[in-house]
């Protein structure tokens, strides 16, 4: 089964090639319009919901995740700069990356699947999106913000074979617990 490649491979792809259409825009401007409003904005996160979550504490970033998760950190590749994690999902094999990209967020739009869904979101305390797209053989759950000072991008992928809606708000609490450093 194939799954689409990872993000920051994307975004050497995109870096190299300049594959994806650019909507002229800036950060702002690109998340205000057409993302309807979203009780992710301003939603606490529930007790019960993180009870039992580790935190993790990077270089330039600190998350909470589920503790049943293994988050190791990666080499950079790609266009990922600062840091990149694997997030150690379980029973997951495809992507499920959180990180930094030199590709701003400006740029970003996703060129595969279905569009499902796209919401405006908080993350680390920054108004991001969250797009949930479907493809043939698989759905994405991607996060987007600006990144590390407002350079480039910050965002968390993950691709599963079929919809999880625990995972889902296991992902939507995750992004909502983003610090930058």
């Amino acid at each position: 089964m194939k799954y689409p490649i990872a993000w920051p491979v994307l975004f050497a792809i995109v870096l190299a090639s300049c594959a994806w259409p650019v909507t002229p825009a800036t950060p702002t401007e690109a998340l205000s319009s057409p993302i309807p409003a979203s009780p992710l904005l301003n939603t606490p996160l529930p007790v019960a919901t993180t009870e039992g979550w580790a935190q993790m504490v990077g270089e330039y970033i600190v998350f909470n995740y589920p503790s049943s998760w293994n988050p190791i950190k990666q080499e950079l590749f790609g266009g990922a700069i600062l840091e990149d994690w694997k997030l150690g999902i379980p029973q997951v094999e495809s992507d499920q990356d959180l990180g930094f990209s030199a590709v701003p967020l400006s740029k970003l739009r996703p060129i595969d699947g279905e569009m499902v869904t796209e919401t405006s979101i908080l993350i680390g305390g920054k108004v991001g999106v969250k797009w949930v797209r479907l493809g043939t053989d698989y759905i994405s759950y991607d996060y987007y913000t600006n990144g590390y000072e407002d350079q480039g991008s910050f965002g968390v992928h993950v691709t599963l074979t079929e919809a999880d809606e625990v995972l889902e708000q296991q992902l939507d609490h995750l992004v909502q617990t983003v610090v930058f450093k």
